[in-house]
């Protein structure tokens, strides 16, 4: 996809995002083993209220797959050769994370992140990504 639709769609969802009140936020279930297709058609039905366009919620069909993918645009207007938090777009896509990361542990609080890499143990309900 071209990088300006790609930053186009990541300026809508940062706006959208930044439009939420995480107070308003509804608990949309506090089952921590439901059925992956049913919480991302939660999710898909939550954002969906929320008007946060442009991210996609897909269960992966793979053997070891456990969580829901999600993936949400990010704007590619970076200077080249530049860190990327060093740009108010850089800023920007690392503040959507952490606000989308808050929005989900608001939606389905009991679906926090639970792994512990010392013992090889993983156990978390989102895969986060960007597209």
């Amino acid at each position: 996809m071209n990088e300006g639709i790609k930053t186009v769609q990541a300026l809508a969802f940062h706006a959208a995002l930044d439009a939420v009140d995480l107070d308003a936020v509804p608990v949309m279930t506090t089952d921590r083993h439901l059925d992956r297709k049913e919480q991302a058609r939660l999710l898909r039905q939550l954002l969906k209220q929320l008007k946060v366009p442009h991210v996609s919620v897909t269960t992966p069909h793979h053997s070891m797959a456990s969580g829901v993918d999600i993936a949400f645009p990010e704007r590619q207007d970076l200077p080249p050769n530049c860190l990327a938090t060093e740009t108010e777009a850089g800023r920007r896509n690392k503040a959507a994370w952490e606000k989308f990361e808050r929005l989900l542990l608001r939606a389905f609080p009991n679906h926090d992140d639970r792994s512990d890499c010392r013992n090889d143990f993983y156990d978390f309900c989102w895969y986060l990504t960007v597209n």
